[in-house]
């Protein structure tokens, strides 16, 4: 060896030109140079190729094979953290890791058996500074008899992407508050149980119930300690054959192997629930949950991935409804009812498109002079294909598809038209009360969507009532009442709904943003016949009265009924003994006709 000389970073070495192997790897040599910088003693060459290297951000890398040494360049130190020369390829494979170095070897072995010359590859090599991933790439230089001569080329740090790379896939495939598999990890990993055909099993569909309302109350990050401890507890139970993923907010799936006989599988979910029969410890927290599983059965109830969890999911809907009984199988009737629910749905959305939805109108009276104060309006559906359909039939289904939303407005638009053509017959002190849903209640701007209809109908606000239901109510008080008072400030009255169903506390009665309540039809019905309710009736008018607050008696279908409410001193009644919800070509005839009764039944 002559001498050296640094080039860009990288060490070139001169060696005397003893052999023809010299001289080739010496022409080698001049061919890496004018590929980086043409010429040595040119500055403005040398400058171009420094550039390039900085711009390509790449260490160079040389082997001379002849006298086995393996070279990189000095920006090696401080950008990969390895040294700069190696005894050899051998010396440098040390810092690979075993299972990487398979794939290294046979692409140099390839390289070199092809005589292709070029060589990629990635591994990851050991540094001061720990693993790093690389890609190397090189080109080699063979004597005419085919014998390696030199490999050189570049060597690019890929650590970062790597590890960016590995970020997007865990969070493709993993959820990352409890470290599980999660809903594509399980599609992937259920497609592959069934295409292959392995054996039978089961999949087991768990959720927190009311999860929800834990987070809003005690906060996320409480809620997300909760599912950890929930992912915990099954994965010590569930047993290691087994394949549990986090698919949802508070969904869990735990895929059986060889166990799908309904005894066996119904054994194993009761021992999973059971460990949740004790409380949560949280903190300085003690907080009880319930978890539901619906479960169905492999390949019994369904050969692909997509309907084997959508039958799980029927399965865990039926087990939330039946308290009693927190576990359900998929039968074949939930994915007909599924159907038509679907079916349902696409025939609603076309009804509130086409003019299909109408309302329906129930007076309410004064219980002592008779005299009509206003209407409830009544939302119906005569459908083309159904018929007039009952609102029990579509309003939950409205409700849990958010066609609520778009309804609740056309209703409160429909009912202050009505309202604006009974101003203009001479009805103008006439009140009309719109039945409100939760789903509408949680919308952050319903006070204003509320308000601002009735403002550009040119209604006075205080003759517009939204009936909202107790129960519903007091699920959601803390966050809804203020809603609710905000309504009030702005004139419209607010009414509680289905009183006495047992809700309402008296602290909470006290404290509703409400101007009326509305006792509950079950009331009523049992002023006749059972002498129990009689006094009960008269307790809760006289309370209500207390609080500074209307009532009005719903279902009111009898004489007796009526003169009992009217001497317990029940402001308004409403229900059959007076009419039966109307279409409103038929309201204008009832105000003309209507004669208040004159009811002398005994109390």
């Amino acid at each position: 060896m002559k001498g050296s000389c640094r080039l860009e970073g990288t060490l070139v070495k001169k060696y005397g030109c003893r052999s023809y192997k010299d001289k080739v790897g010496g022409r080698y040599r001049q061919h890496i140079r004018r590929g980086l910088a043409p010429d040595v003693a040119t500055g403005e060459k040398r400058e171009i190729g420094r550039v390039f290297l900085e711009v390509a951000n790449d260490i160079v890398w040389e082997w001379d094979m002849a006298n086995n040494r393996l070279l990189f360049g000095e920006r090696c130190r401080e950008g990969l953290h390895i040294r700069n020369e190696y005894d050899g390829f051998e010396e440098f494979a040390a810092l690979i890791p075993q299972e990487d170095q398979e794939l290294v070897r046979s692409a140099l072995s390839e390289c070199l058996a092809r005589q292709s010359g070029m060589l990629t590859f990635e591994c990851r090599i050991m540094t001061s500074q720990g693993l790093k991933w690389v890609t190397m790439r090189g080109k080699a230089v063979f004597a005419s008899g085919g014998k390696p001569l030199w490999l050189a080329g570049t060597v690019t740090d890929m650590t970062h992407g790597k590890m960016q790379e590995e970020a997007i896939r865990y969070l493709t495939y993993f959820d990352v508050v409890t470290g599980l598999p999660n809903r594509i990890s399980l599609q992937e990993t259920l497609h592959l149980v069934l295409r292959e055909k392995r054996d039978r099993g089961a999949i087991l569909y768990f959720d927190v119930d009311k999860f929800k309302a834990i987070n809003d109350t005690l906060g996320v990050s409480l809620g997300d300690n909760i599912l950890y401890m929930v992912a915990e507890m099954l994965r010590e139970r569930m047993g290691s054959r087994h394949f549990l993923a986090k698919v949802g907010d508070d969904e869990f799936v735990i895929l059986l192997h060889d166990i799908s006989d309904r005894p066996s599988v119904q054994n194993y979910a009761k021992h999973i629930l059971a460990c949740f029969a004790e409380p949560l410890k949280v903190g300085n927290r003690s907080i009880r949950i319930a978890i539901s599983v619906g479960i169905a059965l492999l390949p019994e109830d369904g050969t692909t991935m997509e309907t084997l969890i959508k039958h799980a999911e029927l399965a865990l809907s039926r087990a939330k409804g039946q308290p009693d009984n927190r576990i359900a199988f998929f039968e074949q009737s939930m994915a007909d009812e599924a159907y038509r629910k679907l079916v349902l749905e696409e025939d609603l959305r076309h009804a509130l498109n086409n003019d299909e939805l109408l309302l329906y109108y129930q007076p309410i009276v004064d219980c002592v002079t008779g005299r009509v104060s206003g209407f409830e309006a009544l939302l119906r559906w005569n459908s083309p294909q159904l018929g007039m359909v009952s609102p029990l039939q579509f309003i939950r289904l409205a409700e849990e598809t958010g066609l609520i939303i778009p309804i609740g407005l056309w209703v409160l638009q429909e009912g202050c038209a009505f309202l604006a053509r009974l101003y203009r017959a001479g009805y103008v002190d006439m009140l009309l009360s719109v039945n409100v849903s939760i789903i509408q209640l949680l919308q952050s701007d319903f006070v204003e969507s509320m308000w601002a209809i009735v403002r550009d109908a040119g209604i006075p606000p205080e003759h517009i009532a939204f009936e909202i239901t107790e129960g519903l109510l007091m699920e959601t008080f803390e966050a809804n009442s203020e809603k609710l008072r905000l309504l009030r400030q702005r004139g419209m009255k607010i009414h509680l709904d289905d009183f006495g169903t047992g809700y309402s506390s008296l602290k909470y009665l006290q404290n509703l943003p409400v101007d009326l309540v509305k006792i509950d039809k079950s009331f009523i019905d049992e002023l006749e016949g059972n002498e129990h309710t009689v006094p009960l009736v008269d307790s809760i008018i006289a309370l209500v009265h207390r609080l500074g607050l209307q009532t009005v008696a719903e279902g009111v279908e009898t004489g007796l009924q009526h003169s009992r409410l009217a001497c317990f001193g029940c402001d308004r009644i409403q229900g059959y003994l007076i009419s039966r919800p109307m279409p409103e070509e038929q309201v204008l005839p009832f105000l003309k006709e209507y004669k208040p009764r004159q009811d002398n039944s005994s109390t």
